[in-house]
């Protein structure tokens, strides 16, 4: 499952357990590997050089949200260097994530890469 920022995922599992053991005593929860959930304001110290950067490599402006689904470990990140964390997703519309048709378009990959250069330029300052 997926949380949202504000969410722990102790508490969520804690009140999975409170839920199904209400319904079902019998039943037993076993959880497997979880990951906090994260979310970077765009009032963050760091969004305007991503959005110069992002908007220099990719031709456009991007759009700011301020989650994305996705199994990621960036709250880990942000807590561990005490930073926001900015994700910057290329991929096209139809992507199918983790299906067997999943795919990429060439195009988007590559300018992914130009997206990623423009970014990180802005951040050292060069843009």
């Amino acid at each position: 499952m997926r949380l949202v920022g504000g969410q722990r995922t102790q508490d969520v599992i804690a009140a999975i357990r409170r839920h199904v053991s209400r319904h079902d005593p019998g039943v037993v929860v076993t959880v497997g590997a979880t990951m906090e959930p994260s979310r970077t304001l765009p009032e963050s110290p760091y969004t305007e050089a991503v959005v110069r950067g992002a908007r220099a490599g990719l031709g456009e402006d991007p759009l700011l949200m301020p989650s994305l689904g996705g199994s990621l470990p960036i709250a880990e990140f942000s807590r561990a260097l005490d930073i926001p964390c900015y994700g910057v997703p290329l991929a096209n519309a139809d992507e199918r994530n983790h299906a067997p048709n999943e795919n990429m378009e060439v195009g988007r990959f590559l300018r992914g890469i130009t997206g990623a250069a423009g970014v990180l330029l802005a951040l050292g300052g060069a843009l």
